[in-house]
């Protein structure tokens, strides 16, 4: 590694950028997940794709500057709207971990779903960084893209987020706030406006379970927790 490295959590940026055809889309990481060869992958949402693409790590707050090359999305799921990206440059050490601030970072401890509305409920990304909310619904559902495609089985909770949060990781906090359960990756936001202010903001979450058996029949991956032992 010559001794450089670039870590990279949830929440963080990444730019999916097509340089033939000057494209690219900004989104967020989710988690960090291997697979059973100890290959290191990246969720994030499947419409963060761009064909031909390259995947770049922008930290918060970099003015979307690109640390580093990660690899580029292998796979995706329209219609639970999931990704991977493989990493394929080893100076990018991932972590088992969330952004929460420029400096503190809140740790994964379990993948617990939420299994009640009213649950308060957070989301973490490159332009909103972290932002909280209530469960509304457990089972909702959403038309997607031009083609409206139908994304279902979506946990659906009050949040404010902006463009390029998609993709990053959808968790509660413990009781001990430095540690959190994933839930899954935020996938989408609406907005609602009187006047030309916002009267409501929801967003959506593809739940970690519908990932891990979307996946389960193409790639093997786990998703790395942290201990409070350690």
């Amino acid at each position: 590694r010559n001794g450089i490295v670039v870590k990279a959590a949830g929440g963080d940026g990444v730019i999916l950028e097509n340089k033939e055809i000057n494209r690219k889309h900004l989104c967020s990481l989710g988690f960090w997940a291997k697979d059973d060869k100890n290959i290191d992958y990246f969720g994030l949402a499947a419409h963060c794709f761009l064909n031909s693409s390259q995947a770049f790590l922008v930290p918060w707050d970099s003015n979307l500057t690109r640390t580093a090359l990660i690899g580029e999305m292998i796979y995706r799921h329209d219609q639970i709207d999931f990704g991977l990206i493989i990493k394929k440059n080893e100076i990018v050490d991932p972590e088992p971990i969330i952004r929460d601030s420029i400096n503190t970072n809140l740790f994964i401890e379990d993948l617990i779903e939420v299994s009640s509305n009213g649950v308060h409920f957070c989301h973490s990304g490159i332009n909103s960084h972290v932002e909280c909310g209530y469960v509304e619904a457990l089972n909702g559902f959403v038309a997607q893209g031009a083609l409206g495609v139908l994304i279902a089985d979506l946990l659906v909770y009050s949040v404010i987020s902006f463009e390029g949060d998609s993709g990053g990781p959808a968790f509660f906090y413990k009781q001990d706030q430095n540690y959190v359960s994933l839930n899954g990756i935020h996938c989408f936001s609406h907005k609602n406006f009187i006047n030309d202010v916002v009267s409501e903001s929801i967003g959506g979450v593809t739940k970690i379970s519908s990932i891990l058996s979307s996946v389960s029949g193409t790639i093997n991956i786990n998703i790395p927790t942290v201990s409070k032992t350690k």
